[in-house]
């Protein structure tokens, strides 16, 4: 080898090591001076709320299931709320506005989409409300065709289903 190229290896060996070692410099600086593992975006609180479910289920009459539980702990089943007497629940659902309720459903009741049956449709309410209320809300509340149960608002209670389902009956006479 001439000369010219032995300079030309040994200058390029040494500005490679010398990159080497200021690359090595700048990550060790940047380590030390920068984020810890428990700052910015790796800090706890910001994980657990990254990790926070999108929602909770919430039970009549159990007041913890107001607080959303922790994300690292799973949270027990909530006994049942103890129903009733009949005679307190007739006042109460016969309070209900099924017509200010009916939102929930008009997505598919006012377009018709599964062949929901139509609000106003006398043709397709007539056989349906012929079975009665409480038929048609034991089929609403296991889900019929492609409508989940309780037309997928498992935040009504059953009493605010049947308005709903009376407030459409009646409204499809």
């Amino acid at each position: 080898m001439s000369d010219k190229e032995d300079d030309f290896t040994r200058v390029f060996i040494w500005v490679l090591a010398l990159l080497v070692l200021f690359t090595i410099v700048v990550m060790l600086l940047a380590r030390s001076v920068g984020m810890n593992e428990n700052s910015g975006p790796m800090k706890d609180k910001y994980i657990d709320i990254r990790t926070m479910p999108y929602g909770t289920v919430k039970v009549a009459g159990d007041e913890a299931a107001a607080k959303p539980a922790p994300a690292a702990t799973p949270t027990p089943a909530a006994p049942a709320p103890v129903a009733a007497a009949p005679a307190e629940a007739a006042p109460a659902a016969a309070a209900i506005d099924g017509q200010s309720l009916y939102a929930a459903c008009a997505a598919c009741h006012t377009t018709g989409v599964a062949n929901a049956p139509k609000l106003g449709d006398a043709a397709a309410w007539g056989p349906r409300a012929a079975v009665g209320i409480d038929a048609l809300l034991a089929s609403a509340l296991k889900g019929k065709g492609a409508m989940p149960p309780k037309g997928g608002r498992m935040d009504f209670s059953d009493a605010q289903i049947k308005a709903i389902i009376e407030y459409m009956v009646n409204a499809s006479k």
